[in-house]
């Protein structure tokens, strides 16, 4: 009998040493290496915005905002969202779901128990502790670095796996241990070096 299930999850299956492989421009090597905490900051700066007071406070609310409303969206443009959702209780051009998500989050109630999905947890996580012990955040363009190649239709509607996520996070850490950095900033680095090499070239947001 055939294993569906297996054969599903072998789709997707790169490897560390496509990570290892991409070669960083000095832009992405410098710009990835502060991104997490940059955004750390920002999240801050919306917490209090937002009225709350205590580093800890603002950035989880921060960092729980721009998470909810990230999905899709560039990093620029998230966080013009999450000022105007905090601003005027909506952020238009997201969807009503995660404008729902955000709201919640803006009137207290914990991330963790809000936010869902394999990429936006580890993004919220991430942002509230850039060195954190915590799963790396895989997209699409972190999956292709991982594979080597842009990924198919077939093998993008499979990243919600939890297997695959957890094959291609583990060979973030892997990769990160060998160069010796934190396994954030190898993935922000190198996912900014595959857009450039891509042409995607937009900086006012330099994730979706």
């Amino acid at each position: 009998m055939r294993n569906y299930k297996k054969e599903r999850t072998n789709d997707v299956k790169g490897s560390f040493r496509n990570i290892l492989s991409l070669e960083l421009s000095n832009e992405a090597e410098t710009v990835g290496a502060r991104w997490y905490p940059e955004a750390h900051e920002i999240a801050l700066g919306l917490g209090k915005l937002a009225g709350y007071k205590g580093d800890v406070g603002r950035v989880t609310v921060g960092a729980g905002i721009l998470a909810a409303l990230s999905p899709q969206t560039e990093w620029g443009d998230n966080i013009h969202l999450a000022h105007l959702l905090i601003g005027t209780g909506h952020a238009s051009g997201q969807t009503g779901v995660n404008n729902e998500k955000a709201l919640k989050i803006l009137q207290g109630e914990d991330p963790m128990t809000v936010l869902k999905g394999r990429k936006v947890v580890p993004f919220y996580k991430a942002i509230v502790n850039p060195e954190g012990d915590n799963p790396t955040v895989v997209d699409r363009h972190a999956s292709a670095v991982y594979m080597g190649r842009p990924l198919i239709e077939k093998e993008l509607n499979q990243l919600q796996s939890p297997v695959i996520y957890r094959r291609i996070s583990g060979a973030y850490a892997k990769a990160a241990k060998v160069k010796g950095v934190h396994p954030n900033v190898l993935q922000a680095q190198t996912w900014l070096q595959w857009r450039i090499n891509r042409g995607v070239a937009r900086q006012v947001g330099v994730r979706t």
